[in-house]
């Protein structure tokens, strides 16, 4: 608290006065003027902006921020809108050619409704934002899909010579340099239950017990995506079999004018039926062996033969797993875009492919580990036999005792880095 002596001395003090010409005052006040103009002109434009900005003189998103919002880099972005012609893509009152671009990619990487995009791209409304994504996938379907995806878009002799592994040649393809290797596999996209009975029940999946599509993937060895095909439907007429043989048989995308005669056709066990159409046609189908009725387990020889199909065929796994991860892939797909589905998977697959590096990378151990991986294929399964012989002395009951790991096995083989990785390359 002030004294009041204190307070008496303040009201005691004169005002002060400063003084200021007026030529000064103007000076100030037109400077603030012009200051509150340059602001409005800011806020106004960052009003009529959208949250996200994707023009080419925008330098505040980071290439962080382009991939997590559309896979790929600024740089990457850049040059998947060079590759579509201004004539594909016109400017429009409610969008650029770029945002109906960003708009599609973030579409499909993150999987967010219409509404969603409508917020972060300032869209009217989402009849308006359905037409944008619509010309974004006609334009990238029609010039960047081609030049990276489908079997025009590669020789097959590229393929033989750049995308197929000396593991998959020695162990499936009798090291012969002239075979092509190609894998099949459907893969599943999930729908909503529809409306419409005869689409449901021609979508709805028995094996899976949902409604869903399947687009057929091809690839090479190392994880190079040649080729995309349907999406199918899921019911009995549709299984992997016979989408196998209608793309044969219909020579679906110039199938079999690119394969020959003596080229190798990997596959799961869902395309057991149409392996005699693949034989018919002069191709060598490669499929995991199955159970007889009365066996119990492989025998050794069959037990390695699978061994050595999915030693080469988990590439198309885990180029499933890529696609995947682009959110509108797995999650439950609108009914409405079930029509586009195709073309949306088609334009991932490309930009996967263009802007990806392949599974494979190093190949200098192949010969190696295919060598390792034969000669241990032709000797006797010494457990199987032990344990088949211990059976068969049935009188003979066993005896467990108690075992020290420290002294368990005494000449145990130590390993180093390098060694331990080609022993993990070779189980794996």
């Amino acid at each position: 608290m002030l004294k009041t002596n204190l307070i008496q001395n303040i009201k005691q003090n004169q005002l002060n006065y400063c003084t200021i010409k007026r030529n000064e005052l103007m000076i100030i006040l037109n400077e603030m003027k012009e200051e509150l103009k340059t602001k409005d002109c800011k806020t106004n434009e960052s009003n009529q902006n959208p949250p996200l900005n994707y023009n080419d003189d925008d330098t505040s998103m980071s290439d962080a921020n382009y991939h997590v919002l559309t896979g790929l880099t600024r740089d990457q972005f850049n040059d998947l809108c060079s590759e579509i012609p201004p004539s594909a893509l016109r400017h429009t009152d409610i969008r650029s050619p770029r945002t109906a671009i960003v708009c599609l990619l973030v579409k499909l990487r993150l999987g967010l409704s219409h509404q969603t995009l409508c917020t972060l791209f300032s869209g009217e409304d989402k009849r308006k934002m359905t037409r944008i994504l619509d010309s974004g996938c006609t334009a990238i379907t029609r010039y960047f899909v081609p030049k990276h995806l489908g079997f025009d878009h590669i020789e097959r002799q590229k393929v033989i010579d750049n995308h197929t592994r000396p593991l998959a040649k020695i162990l499936l393809g009798d090291n012969d340099p002239n075979k092509a290797l190609i894998i099949l596999d459907g893969i599943y996209c999930y729908t909503q239950k529809s409306a419409n009975n005869l689409l449901q029940r021609r979508a709805y999946s028995l094996h899976k017990g949902k409604p869903l599509v399947k687009p057929m993937m091809i690839v090479s060895s190392d994880g190079y995506i040649i080729s995309v095909m349907g999406p199918y439907l899921a019911d009995g007429r549709n299984n992997d079999a016979e989408i196998t043989k209608n793309i044969i048989y219909n020579n679906k995308q110039g199938f079999t004018d690119w394969l020959h005669p003596e080229d190798l056709v990997i596959v799961d066990r869902g395309f057991r039926y149409c392996i005699s159409d693949l034989e018919k046609f002069g191709y060598k189908p490669k499929m995991p062996c199955f159970l007889k009725k009365d066996q119990s387990q492989f025998t050794t020889n069959k037990a390695n033969q699978t061994r050595f199909i999915t030693k080469i065929r988990w590439v198309i796994e885990s180029a499933n797993g890529r696609v995947k991860k682009w959110q509108f892939f797995n999650k439950i797909i609108p009914n409405g875009m079930i029509e586009k589905t195709g073309d949306h998977f088609q334009i991932v697959c490309a930009m996967i492919k263009c802007h990806r590096l392949v599974f494979i990378q190093g190949t200098s151990h192949d010969n190696e580990i295919a060598e390792k991986m034969l000669k241990l294929a032709d000797e006797t399964n010494k457990i199987r036999n032990y344990v088949e012989n211990m059976k068969t002395k049935r009188a003979k009951k066993l005896k467990w005792i108690p075992m020290d790991a420290a002294n368990a096995i005494s000449d145990f083989s130590k390993m180093n880095f390098e060694a331990l990785c080609c022993l993990l390359t070779l189980l794996g």
